[in-house]
């Protein structure tokens, strides 16, 4: 909870510090642990100071005398106004739940609930009998009816399996006055609404006693789900009708549509991908003869480029070649005639 980690938190600042845990004011943390408080049942009496409806107190403020030194007085303070509020909470229930209306008259105390706890450690079924989880043939009996209405059959009856007389039989009945149930005969039923209903542990009895009544619903837990596994494993199947038959034949062929239309989809999946595998093959094939062409256009261009260049550094050599014949030629004839 939040509430109870802000608290512990401004305890333990203002424990270190010696002085206020902060500033006294309706917003952000402070604001919380306010709310968290008024929401678990204590009294803002004043600034760092609230009381419970059991009596105890929480004071924040260090240089008060009723701050303690430890964590104990707070935390267990804390604790026990939040377990009195979802007692109340639990009696104030106007739902479908019986325990609630048959423990109107109980009143939490700290005691009570202290002795249960210590009845309880790691063990599921008193856990689960304390808490109100309780299993009869009563409430199995009416979910098999809804069931089978909706299968076309006719609701079932559920007898005590202990007595075989009870129809529909509720948790009294099966802890405390079915005579074939095997409860100890010493061990008379508690006139106490929430040990009778819930085994809770009594201040007026004995803790032998409280862990007699705790025990023995228990085991009565365990055995009413022996029961119910061992009829639900040895029921007969239901006969398919012409509702169920015909919403089997519609889930049959619904599933063989989506069968075959999974696989449709699969080859469609495959034949898009030899298409895209076929197209990208013939365009690479496409490429190559492209490819290869450039470059024997590239490689002629180059090479009409080099022709050209020796042409035209031939044409230069002849150009300058040609005076130097001309100039012999005159110089061998101006001899002759001299001659």
């Amino acid at each position: 909870m939040a509430g109870q980690q802000v608290l512990m938190a401004a305890w333990r600042r203002a424990k270190r510090s010696k002085a206020l845990p902060g500033i006294w004011r309706d917003v952000g943390w402070v604001h919380t642990l306010c709310i968290f408080l008024q929401k678990i049942g204590c009294l803002e009496v004043a600034a760092w100071r609230w009381t419970t409806r059991l009596g105890g107190i929480i004071d924040l403020d260090p240089s008060s005398e009723d701050f303690d030194q430890t964590s104990g007085a707070v935390g267990h303070n804390t604790r026990e106004a939040w377990r009195q509020t979802l007692f109340e909470r639990w009696l104030a229930r106007t739902d479908a739940r019986t325990d609630s209306r048959q423990c109107q008259a109980s009143a939490y105390n700290e005691q009570r609930c202290t002795l249960t706890r210590k009845l309880v450690p790691n063990d599921t079924l008193r856990f689960a009998v304390v808490t109100g989880a309780s299993v009869i043939p009563q409430k199995f009996e009416v979910t098999l009816s809804r069931k089978n209405r909706r299968n076309g059959r006719e609701p079932n009856t559920i007898l005590c399996p202990w007595c075989k007389e009870v129809r529909g039989a509720d948790w009294e009945h099966m802890v405390w006055k079915c005579e074939a149930s095997g409860k100890p005969p010493e061990l008379a039923a508690p006139a106490d609404l929430l040990q009778r209903r819930l085994g809770w542990a009594s201040t007026a009895r004995t803790r032998a006693y409280n862990f007699a009544v705790l025990d023995w619903m228990a085991e009565v837990r365990q055995r009413i789900l022996e029961e119910r596994y061992e009829h639900m494993s040895s029921a007969p199947k239901a006969k398919r009708t012409s509702r169920t038959a015909a919403a089997a034949k519609a889930a049959s062929y619904c599933l063989s549509n989506n069968r075959s239309n999974r696989q449709t989809t699969m080859g469609a999946a495959a034949a898009t991908t030899a298409a895209t595998a076929t197209a990208t093959v013939t365009a690479a094939a496409t490429r190559q003869p492209q490819k290869r062409k450039a470059a024997s256009q590239s490689s002629g261009r180059g090479a009409s480029a080099s022709g050209d260049q020796e042409a035209v550094m031939s044409s230069s050599k002849k150009s300058k070649l040609l005076p130097l014949a001309k100039k012999r030629k005159n110089a061998k004839f101006s001899m002759a005639v001299r001659l």
